[in-house]
């Protein structure tokens, strides 16, 4: 049973909320949540090998139901009505849980947000409150810290920050994932944010170690951006060939030590064969020895005309007893496809089969999110249950929520 903290009205919230501090240096950015309400969502933190031997593995899918919708009030100063774009990502941090969500527009003010929100009891989206985030240096409402980089080259659609990939754990209090800097012209770079709590997470630290880690701009792999995973204190990164040579479809990794991954230069390469320090770069068509998987001829990722990485899933299952890989086909309908692999590199299968299609919503943002929490509305080993959040297919926006059930 879980029993959330007290909490006091949100208009009390809002009122006693601390102002958003940045913490800037040359290399790293910090902004500060602070104040926050504090609830337990106890969650299963599995552990695994790095070599697993897959079964159930037919992916039989029991039901997919449609689980609630984040709500479209933000608050940003004052009250006001924003309509939010996919993906929307889901958090967890310790034994707790929040939702980040970027690219949305506020009618009131003409601006873009990029949005908090901290789950009360569950993985549940309707079961989340709304954290007002301030005023960034640049006149839009930042989750992520902007650089002065952010600045000079977005001229026209400033700080269009948007969380493309999973959320992982690295310990107790913290948290990493990958956001898309993403300007007219395409994806500038991929962005790490690290999420830190403190006092029990009334505090959230939301530190950009960097300004860019994969530069779009200088032919760099935005490694994390597809998807990331923490095995045995190792994180591997995963990025899309994006070029015009990967045409958006092979996918590539880096790895890590969870003490240093946030140095670029302790990053290394799968070269097929060997882990290097060689960074690749996307100047020539990626070796065929260092693609681990490619994705289908009709994968598109497209954003208008600009190819984008989003609505890669890559996690353990320990219902499946293996590596799964979920992505999004969207060449007529969208569908959800599935793959396995024994270990984080593969070899992974090539059947493409489909999990679930669905004309009702935009699934082509969307991302599939492994269900580690223990709560009333979860109740079954990690990867047998898993949250789908596709957009409205009407206007692109929503942040709606399926659960899907393996049989």
């Amino acid at each position: 049973m879980i029993h959330p903290a007290p909490l006091a009205s949100l208009s009390l919230l809002l009122s006693g909320l601390a102002a958003l501090a940045k913490v800037a240096s040359a290399d790293s950015q910090t902004n500060d949540f602070e104040d926050l309400p504090v609830y337990d969502t106890p969650f299963d933190n599995i552990t695994h090998h790095y070599i697993v031997g897959p079964y159930r593995t037919s992916f039989k899918v029991k039901t997919v139901g449609t689980w609630g919708e984040l709500k479209g009030n933000l608050y940003a100063g004052s009250e006001n009505i924003t309509e939010r774009r996919p993906p929307v990502t889901f958090c967890p941090i310790g034994n707790h849980s929040f939702w980040f969500y970027g690219y949305n527009d506020n009618y009131n003010e003409d601006v873009k947000i990029s949005g908090l929100a901290i789950g009360t009891s569950s993985l549940h989206p309707q079961h989340a409150v709304d954290i007002p985030v301030p005023l960034g240096n640049d006149g839009f409402y930042d989750v992520v810290p902007t650089s002065s980089e952010d600045l000079s080259v977005q001229a026209t659609f400033a700080n269009l920050i948007i969380p493309r990939s999973l959320c992982v754990a690295i310990n107790s209090t913290t948290s990493v994932q990958f956001w898309d800097a993403y300007v007219d012209s395409g994806s500038r770079g991929s962005v790490m944010t690290v999420y830190t709590i403190e006092d029990d997470a009334a505090t959230l630290h939301v530190t950009r170690p960097q300004d860019v880690y994969g530069d779009a701009y200088n032919n760099e792999y935005e490694f994390g951006l597809f998807a990331s995973l923490v095995v045995n204190k190792v994180i591997y990164l995963y990025a899309l060939d994006v070029s015009s040579y990967g045409n958006s479809r092979q996918l590539l990794v880096a790895r890590s030590h969870i003490d240093t991954f946030t140095d670029k230069s302790t990053w290394t390469y799968w070269t097929g064969s060997k882990w290097t320090a060689v960074e690749p770069t996307a100047t020539a068509a990626a070796s065929s020895e260092s693609v681990i998987y490619e994705l289908p001829d009709d994968q598109q990722f497209y954003m208008g005309t600009t190819p984008f990485a989003s609505g890669g899933s890559i996690f353990y299952s320990d219902y499946h007893h293996a590596y799964l890989m979920i992505f999004v086909s969207s060449a007529d309908t969208s569908s959800y496809i599935i793959e396995y692999a024994p270990t984080p590199i593969g070899p992974w299968t090539t059947n493409r089969k489909v999990l679930y299609t669905d004309n009702t919503y935009a699934i082509h943002s969307s991302l599939a999110t492994p269900a580690f929490f223990s709560s009333p509305l979860i109740n079954a080993a990690s990867g047998k249950q898993l949250m789908l959040t596709p957009s409205n297919t009407d206007d692109q926006y929503g942040c709606y929520v399926q659960k899907l059930i393996f049989s």
